[in-house]
């Protein structure tokens, strides 16, 4: 399996309606080309990273760079990670204050030629109240396919119409199930989206790792490791942060999520103001 990176510095200043389905249009360019579509996207964050030709993407995750202390200019929250068609995984996130920051999207591929059947998807929307908490499950199409990854966006995130979901978590629930939970920080109503990546006759054992996050000697930062098993590899990962309130202020803020090396999925946050649990979780293969 392959990696490709990409990021993109991108802060739109736009007045219409919701995230557009992709955050990326290009191929082989450099950096990620924002589909500017409707509304209200006000400083968003895009990136889409993109498999070579002949290869497939398997599965995905982000990072978020430079941030400061959660309290202090640039502090970006994830909103957006899913596979895009066959080849890309595409990540969006936006300032919850300040305007300088970076997104990575990380993009895991396989050739699409080979003996491994088809990936197929499946995914759900719900609605979510303002100031309310929702967890949304997506199973794989049938009980003979197994999930091997999954995905969250936020489509009707906004701002300025006060929707503004946040995700935190992400994960593969037994063998068949996708699951997220997020936070409304808004007052209206918005809506969210969980998709799962299944297939066939895979084999993959679950490994999670757990730490605390929390104001230590002026470090908010903190992150924690899943590993595989030896003689497996990684395939994919999610993650768990801890709320007691408004995720935005209470908890970790999740700000990576990817694998490191070859058998490890990393997944990373700030402290919010709060002492929260995070966890990592590796899909292994």
């Amino acid at each position: 399996m392959t990696l490709l990176v990409r990021a993109a510095v991108l802060t739109l200043v736009l007045a219409g309606a919701a995230i557009p389905t992709s955050a990326g249009t290009g191929r082989d360019a450099a950096e990620a080309t924002p589909r500017v579509g409707p509304p209200q996207l006000i400083n968003i964050e895009m990136a889409s990273a993109f498999c070579g030709q002949g290869k497939r993407a398997v599965a995905g995750g982000f990072e978020l760079r430079k941030l400061p202390v959660a309290s202090g200019p640039g502090t970006l929250v994830i909103i957006h990670s899913l596979r895009h068609r066959q080849r890309a995984w595409d990540a969006v996130a936006w300032y919850v204050s300040g305007d300088e920051g970076r997104v990575v999207s990380r993009v895991y591929c396989e050739p699409a030629a080979g003996s491994r059947t088809k990936i197929r998807t499946a995914s759900r929307r719900v609605s979510i109240p303002g100031g309310s908490t929702r967890a949304v499950t997506q199973r794989c199409p049938s009980r003979r396919h197994v999930a091997i990854s999954g995905g969250f966006s936020a489509p009707t995130f906004s701002p300025d119409l006060d929707r503004m979901p946040v995700t935190y978590v992400s994960r593969r629930i037994k063998r068949h199930r996708w699951r997220i939970v997020a936070f409304n920080a808004g007052a209206a109503e918005a809506v969210v989206r969980v998709q799962v990546y299944c297939r066939r006759s895979e084999r993959i054992q679950a490994r999670r790792a757990t730490t605390i996050v929390d104001a230590v000697e002026g470090s908010v930062r903190g992150s924690v490791a899943a590993v595989c098993p030896r003689g497996t590899q990684a395939l994919s990962g999610g993650f768990s942060a801890s709320r007691t309130a408004d995720v935005l202020s209470n908890g970790p803020l999740i700000t990576g999520s990817s694998k490191s090396g070859k058998r490890q999925w990393r997944v990373s946050a700030i402290d919010s103001g709060v002492r929260g649990r995070l966890t990592a979780y590796a899909y292994c293969g």
